[in-house]
């Protein structure tokens, strides 16, 4: 088990010591060797030359393409360059002949030990350095290995090898690699293919900041295609002689489980099998085997989440860090798994916990020889930390953390997306609108960016650049229904109507089941006046969306229009019902009412809407029209002074409130009134016949009441 530290502030410091199977060597023996298990290790007991010499040794074939980077890196280095070439077609040989290298030939056996092994015995130096044609020295670490190589303590030395993808220099994996030993351990390889260099017994190896990289997985796909191939054949022929070899197991499982961007069900089935037989085939504490183990114990993990085995994924990744508590790779695992079974709270723990150990792991102090795909992976762990934000609706929170994984990696899967989706949720659309914009920079056949990119730009009134996205999207996807509905909505607010109809056809064409392209619809035949129609795509949705109030509300609607009362009423009932707050609905229930002569109903129905929404005066109109048929001409005159007081009315308004004060016997209230309605009509015809009503009226009593005087006179008189 590793010791997680800090890194140093000089990478030329770290010097950790192991044996060559990675047993930890305790103080007390540091410096002690053990019995050479070769005679020609008797050399070790001479003094070392001043000036140790170095032999980079290779085995190459048509290699042209990298190998001048390669040699170019190491030729400072080297003393001797020692190449054997097993059958080059190119100009690799001509290439390695330019930096001076000694080339031999050697007829190849499909056995890459076989081969680097010869190329050893050529080798005359007092170190020899390992490297493949597809890799490079970090420059900047050549002057501390030299300095390191004059060692006299360690015949070994294990550096740090970064495994790159080199079209897009991007890291994929890392591993401590023994790649520098002396001569005169008579160090060898075994295996035919991903062979093992196998050191003295207890040789100690000493840990160093020196880098590798590796290109080789940054190949053509044609080439690469061929390389796994030949590499799945060797190791299938090395089954064949040897069926218990744990670390062969673990090379299949390896190829393939990056065999296939997206891995099939019966690809993750056979890598559960040698991965499996890898860990069986392993000790976990036997220093040999230990990294085999771990590394079988992952690949396990991946192929069951691939699976979506997500319990044995999840058992062995805890069996993998009991082993190895700062295993950054199953730490990262476990918040996949735990995001995927959306066990939130568990899915943040490892997250963040991998975050933490990541951020201390001193990667030059490892002496696990094992294979980490994830040693610098934040942005995924911080992408993850966003899914689970985003599942908890915490869409603040979510932004922050794929804002963070876009600081470590600016083109992260669909990070930008993801971020503008946030921003969009937090009513950012500039911002949302940004990130959906390099998103496209990254990805323009992202048809879910250009919709929703579509969506803001119509938001904001840019309905031309809107509909290029759109319809950019609807070229990568003819079935890209939320396109189409888009579009539909755009073309019903421009009165695009049967254009707008041809949309929604064709989305139902593609996705029958979209609901709410049946509502889209139905709100079209109903704005056509088509009534029946736009009831059946309302009655459409109900059978899918029965508490939706505002399409119990709709179909009301067209019942209403339909002259179906009854009906109306019902459906506007359980719109109310079921969202008091939604006021359109209990609007309409009291005007259904009122239609089928419920007129006390009506009232009750309007007088809540109305106290809920105080500023709707047509309905407070319509309510005092209701009162006045119920002969309350007080609540009619409340209903009626509420309407004028809110601003310019109709002159029928004034005459309704000046009636009410007239039936009441207040004659002056409703000669204002009138007035107040001619004046905003003269003509008005209800008010003039009203005012000839009270003047024939006044007529009359004048007359009456002079008859009634002249009477009484007469009588007094007698």
């Amino acid at each position: 088990m590793t010791t997680r530290r800090k890194a140093k502030k000089s990478p030329t410091r770290s010097r950790v010591v192991r044996k060559a199977d990675g047993t930890p060597v305790p103080p007390p023996v540091r410096h002690k060797r053990s019995s050479p298990q070769h005679p020609q290790e008797q050399t070790a007991a001479l003094p070392y030359p001043d000036h140790p010499t170095v032999s980079v040794c290779m085995i190459v074939k048509n290699e042209e393409e990298l190998l001048a980077n390669c040699l170019g890196s190491i030729k400072d280095l080297a003393d001797e360059i020692v190449i054997v070439d097993t059958g080059s077609t190119d100009r690799t040989v001509e290439i390695a002949r330019s930096y001076g290298a000694r080339i031999y030939h050697f007829e190849w056996r499909n056995d890459f030990s076989a081969a680097r092994n010869v190329s050893i015995e050529y080798c005359t130096g007092d170190w020899i350095c390992i490297i493949d044609a597809d890799e490079e020295l970090v420059a900047e670490d050549l002057p501390a290995l030299k300095k390191t190589l004059y060692t006299t303590e360690y015949r070994a030395l294990s550096i740090s090898v970064y495994n790159y993808s080199q079209g897009e220099a991007l890291y994929t994996s890392f591993l401590p690699s023994v790649r520098f030993f002396r001569r005169e351990t008579m160090a060898r390889y075994e295996g035919i293919v991903h062979n093992m260099l196998r050191l003295p017994e207890n040789e100690e190896v000493l840990r160093s900041p020196v880098r590798f990289c590796h290109y080789g997985y940054g190949l053509s796909k044609e080439k690469m295609a061929k390389k796994v191939e030949r590499t799945k054949s060797m190791l299938l022929q090395q089954l064949e002689e040897n069926p218990d070899y744990g670390f062969a197991h673990f090379n299949m499982a390896q190829i393939l489980r990056g065999e296939q961007d997206v891995p099939t069900a019966d690809q993750m089935e056979r890598v559960v099998y040698h991965a499996g037989r890898a860990v069986e085939l392993s000790d976990p504490h036997k220093p040999g085997e230990r990294h085999i183990h771990l590394m079988g114990s992952h690949q396990l993990v991946t192929a069951y989440f691939n699976k979506g085995d997500y319990k044995n994924a999840e058992k062995w990744c805890h069996y993998a860090l009991s082993l190895l508590p700062d295993y950054l790779d199953p730490l990262l695992s476990l918040g996949h798994i735990y995001s995927s079974t959306r066990q939130l709270e568990l899915a943040r723990k490892y997250y963040l916990e991998y975050l933490d150990r990541q951020l201390h792991y001193d990667e030059h102090a490892q002496t696990e020889y094992i294979i980490l795909m994830h040693l610098h992976s934040r942005h995924n762990a911080y992408y993850g930390l966003g899914l689970v934000a985003q599942m908890e609706d915490k869409h603040a929170e979510a932004a922050g953390w794929y804002e963070k994984c876009l600081g470590e990696r600016d083109d992260y899967l669909d990070a930008h997306y993801r971020l503008g989706l946030m921003y969009y949720q937090l009513g950012e659309y500039d911002q949302a609108r940004r990130h959906w914009e390099r998103q496209l920079e990254l990805v323009p056949t992202d048809g879910k960016c250009h919709v929703f990119l579509g969506e803001v730009l119509h938001r904001q009134g840019n309905i031309r650049a809107a509909e290029t996205h759109l319809h950019r999207a609807l070229e990568l996807s003819e079935a890209n229904t939320i396109a189409c509905y888009r579009l539909a909505i755009i073309e019903q607010e421009r009165g695009g109507r049967q254009q707008a109809l041809e949309y929604i056809s064709r989305m139902l064409r593609f996705d029958p089941g979209f609901s709410e392209g049946y509502r889209l619809r139905g709100d079209i035949y109903f704005d056509l006046e088509d009534y029946p129609a736009a009831a059946l795509d309302y009655e459409r949705c109900l059978n899918e969306l029965p508490a939706d109030c505002r399409l119990l509300n709709n179909l009301g609607n067209c019942r209403f229009h339909q002259g179906d009362y009854a009906a109306a009423e019902e459906l506007y009932r359980r719109a109310a019902g079921l969202a008091p707050e939604f006021g359109e609905a209990l609007r309409n229930w009291g005007i259904s009412l009122a239609r089928l002569e419920r007129i006390d109903d009506a009232c009750v129905a309007l007088a809540e809407y109305v106290q809920r929404h105080n500023d709707d005066v047509a309905v407070k109109g319509f309510l005092g029209d209701l009162y006045c048929r119920l002969d309350d001409l007080q609540a009619a005159i409340t209903c009626y002074e509420s309407v004028v007081a809110a601003g310019p009315v109709r002159a029928d308004v004034w005459t309704r409130l000046a009636d009410c004060y007239h039936s009441q016997g207040c004659l002056d209230a409703a000669l204002m009134g009138y007035q107040k309605a001619l004046k905003i009509d003269p003509e008005h015809q209800p008010t003039l016949e009203r005012l000839r009503e009270i003047r024939e009226h006044l007529v009359q009593q004048k007359q009456f009441q002079e008859a009634k005087a002249e009477a009484e006179g007469r009588l007094v008189r007698a």
